[in-house]
């Protein structure tokens, strides 16, 4: 809807403003098409990107960063000294893609750099009959783990139990 050609809240706001007289045909045209889905990537990837980082930022100890400006570094010579090397690890992973997953009979030679799984052939290869494990509720399913903003390690372990009832009240 964000890039329908009639009822694309973008172009109503442009219009609105008076900066343009009738709707953008976002996909219609091959330069508008072309910055759309860059526009939707980008959208669409900064989360992901911004939460690997913070989790990285999250686990560098503040005593580095106390003990460079003990050593009297400036903020950039604490970013390029501590943040940059111990981030280091997280950054070449932001922009892998390590498999794609295909639905439909489509070309898919232009994927010849990464592995390509038809989802048809995914689901026929697995058994039409699932054995459920016997899991306590009240077992461990999931761990948070952060060392904050204080440096000290802390986790919260989620049972299936808790996971359910967040699923519900999500809904």
């Amino acid at each position: 809807m964000l890039f329908d050609s009639v009822l694309s809240p973008i172009s109503w706001v442009l219009k609105d403003w008076g900066l343009i007289e009738r709707n953008i045909d976002f996909l219609g045209q091959p330069w508008n098409a072309r910055f759309s889905l860059i526009a939707a990537n980008i959208w669409r990837g900064i989360p992901f990107v911004a939460i690997c980082l913070l989790a990285g930022l999250q686990t560098i100890s503040p005593s580095l960063y106390e003990a460079a400006m003990l050593d009297g570094a400036s903020s950039w010579q604490r970013f390029r000294h501590v943040t940059l090397p111990l981030l280091a690890p997280v950054l070449p992973l932001l922009a892998t893609v390590r498999t794609v997953i295909v639905v439909g009979d489509c070309d898919v030679s232009e994927l010849a750099s990464v592995p390509v799984l038809r989802y048809d052939e995914l689901l026929a290869a697995q058994p039409a009959e699932f054995d459920w494990p016997d899991v306590d509720e009240n077992s461990a399913a999931a761990m948070c783990y952060t060392s904050g903003t204080t440096g000290h390690p802390k986790g919260v372990v989620y049972s299936h139990r808790s996971n359910y009832l967040h699923a519900l009240n999500t809904c």
